[in-house]
């Protein structure tokens, strides 16, 4: 695939979106209610899903991000699930949130417990996700013309400590021409935001948890479907 594919007019064949979901329980409103993670996970996943259900050329890929490692949360490099439709959901969005949901849990239940939560490894994230994006892009049928984008997910706190990684990265994603966008669930972050700007992508900080979902469509929308 050719770096020049977002260069083109018209729409792209196919649009791979990766999103990272910040998992660390350190997080403020993760700490206030454990439960909302749950929620929010539900919104990202029936985002995902919308995703695929634009194009059936549209690819996905989710990141699990923890205080001690970064895991692929979708697609499962293990063992396919046996997939089932639930409710008259299409197999393939049944297979989305089993995944995420059963491969996040192992995500969690791996951390040290006698480690103190630290940092999220958000750079080290979105390292990987560029490498699974040149890996789709390297598999991809010839010719077909392939957008790409990174979502991030996140209510942790900009550290200056991975400062140096994350413009590593940033400049890295603007030379592939991949566009990073960053959800914000609290603070304001002004180091990611520079992503955002650098790479082309959108930043978005969520006034209401509850609703998750409603933003991140809607900011597609207004944004002309930069997704789809």
């Amino acid at each position: 695939m050719g770096d020049k594919m977002q260069d083109d007019d018209g729409p792209s064949d196919s649009s791979l979106l990766v999103i990272i979901v910040d998992t660390n329980p350190n997080q403020r409103y993760i700490t206030e209610d454990p439960k909302v993670l749950t929620g929010c996970l539900d919104a990202v996943i029936a985002f995902a899903n919308s995703h695929l259900m634009q194009k059936s050329r549209n690819l996905l890929g989710v990141i699990g991000c923890h205080f001690h490692k970064s895991e692929y949360l979708y697609p499962s490099p293990g063992k396919p699930l046996d997939v089932r439709q639930i409710d008259g959901q299409y197999e393939l969005f049944t297979l989305v949130e089993k995944t995420i949901k059963m491969r996040l849990v192992n995500l969690i239940k791996s951390q040290p417990q006698e480690d103190k939560p630290g940092e999220s490894l958000l750079a080290g994230a979105l390292a990987m996700a560029l490498c699974f994006i040149s890996r789709m892009r390297r598999e991809a049928t010839p010719g077909l013309r392939m957008s790409s984008r990174i979502l991030i997910v996140t209510g942790s706190s900009d550290t200056a400590a991975q400062y140096i990684n994350y413009m590593n990265v940033f400049f890295t994603a603007q030379k592939q021409q991949v566009l990073i966008d960053v959800c914000s669930l609290d603070k304001h972050l002004s180091l990611l935001q520079q992503g955002c700007d650098i790479t082309g992508g959108l930043y978005l900080k969520v006034p209401s948890l509850e609703g998750l979902l409603q933003y991140l469509l809607v900011s597609t929308i207004l944004c002309s479907n930069p997704y789809y």
